[in-house]
């Protein structure tokens, strides 16, 4: 299957889910209907991390791009550094990093 199709619908998905989790006690006076839906959203975030395996390791290689004085070593280190950066992507770049960041801690 292309991985392209199960993109959307699984950041859909995720995003639904993590809206639903914050309602905590207020929406699932049982705990284990919130537990439940936390391990399918963990489930869910592993299944996108190895997705979007390349963006990570783009960013895993970004030392080596800024260390490098070779300018065609851009090409080699993955998506991130390809392309015009418009405010709009500048935006996503920086929330996803955020995300990352948050997710670590």
């Amino acid at each position: 299957m292309n991985t392209k199709k199960l993109r959307m619908p699984l950041d859909i998905l995720m995003t639904f889910l993590s809206i639903i989790l914050m309602g905590g006690a207020y929406l699932f006076p049982a705990d284990i209907v919130h537990e439940i839906l936390c391990v399918t959203l963990f489930v869910l975030w592993a299944v996108h991390v190895v997705l979007n395996r390349r963006w990570y390791a783009s960013l895993a290689q970004a030392s080596k791009l800024i260390t490098s004085t070779n300018a065609n070593d851009r090409r080699s280190y993955g998506a991130i550094f390809l392309g015009q950066y418009n405010g709009r992507r500048v935006l996503q770049t920086v929330i996803n990093c955020g995300i990352l960041i948050c997710t670590i801690f």
